[in-house]
């Protein structure tokens, strides 16, 4: 998405919160809401917040990160994967790449508790998907074992946009 909005007319329009990661509006003219009152928390399709300026709709997140930072990356990372968190220390640039690495699990698609594990004849096999081929760790006796092998591997491919298991 190419944005066309400047941080000084974002900063014009809203006030930011950092501690709630909610927007504010500075004026009632051309928003539909009234000065002060907090932008609405109604998702998109997707589960994020959305934001109208000049006729246009942004993801409010993207629009916090440019209020703050003054810049628009390729892609405005959740930290802790929560759509609607938008506090600024919950947001980082990223790349697409690295935002892809930073989802949820897939609970009804997996045989294990953990990331990147699951059961192959009587053994647990570890894999990661990196640049979207899936690349095979190992095969372990144990569940554990191989849900360590994962966070290893995520550490080293993807450093701090790894999202890890919790063993």
């Amino acid at each position: 998405m190419t944005e066309h909005v400047e941080q000084a007319e974002v900063q014009r329009l809203f006030d930011y919160d950092s501690s709630t990661g909610e927007l504010t509006r500075k004026s009632s003219i051309g928003g539909g809401g009234l000065k002060g009152s907090v932008l609405s928390s109604k998702l998109d399709s997707k589960g994020y917040k959305r934001v109208c300026i000049n006729y246009r709709t942004y993801l409010q997140h993207r629009i916090i990160f440019l209020w703050c930072h003054g810049f628009l990356p390729e892609t405005v990372d959740h930290i802790n994967r929560v759509k609607t968190d938008n506090r600024i220390e919950n947001l980082r640039a990223a790349t697409r790449s690295e935002n892809s690495v930073n989802k949820s699990i897939d609970r009804a698609s997996c045989s294990s508790a953990f990331r990147g594990v699951s059961r192959f004849r009587k053994k647990w096999r570890a894999n990661i998907s990196i640049a979207n081929k899936s690349v095979y760790i190992g095969s372990f006796a144990d569940e554990r074992s191989a849900a360590i092998a994962y966070n290893e591997k995520a550490l080293s491919v993807f450093g701090d946009f790894a999202v890890l298991n919790n063993v």
